[in-house]
């Protein structure tokens, strides 16, 4: 990498970026923050073409203008394996994903990206080393590490 090229990361969309009904205020910071260290790419998995639409849809409007201009935003429609999260992400050539899923988790350790595992009700990460409670907890983590 040369030595002023920022590192790329992906982020996913539900339930890391995305909490409830939209992008909690601490999470549009999060994401700014990240943005300023890293090259930043939002991917989605998708299990359907009607929830891709929607997915975009959300992005669209949730991300604000000035973001869109400089992160791309992606679905895949595989979790894990060919055409995965982290298929993709490793094709970016990414350095770490910000994820709440575990699959996913444990794939993109298996490749060798760093993690930042967002725990939800559904998805806890001890066996991951523990997760973070919020999308913003992960990119501080992050800065940190890569001060």
């Amino acid at each position: 990498m040369e030595k002023d090229q920022k590192p790329v990361v992906a982020v996913d969309w539900y339930n890391t970026l995305w909490v409830g009904k939209g992008i909690p205020p601490e999470n549009l910071a999060g994401l700014e923050k990240l943005c300023q260290a890293a090259q930043v790419t939002i991917l989605s998995f998708v299990g359907s073409w009607k929830r891709a639409q929607e997915v975009e849809k959300d992005m669209q409007e949730h991300v604000p203008d000035h973001l869109q201009q400089i992160i791309p935003m992606e679905v895949c429609k595989r979790k894990v394996g060919k055409d995965g999260k982290c298929h993709h992400a490793c094709d970016w050539g990414a350095e770490a994903i910000f994820d709440d899923c575990a699959a996913i988790i444990r794939e993109c350790q298996e490749w060798g990206l760093e993690v930042y595992p967002i725990n939800t009700l559904q998805e806890g990460h001890a066996r991951a080393g523990g997760g973070y409670e919020t999308f913003a907890d992960a990119v501080e983590a992050y800065l940190k590490n890569h001060q």
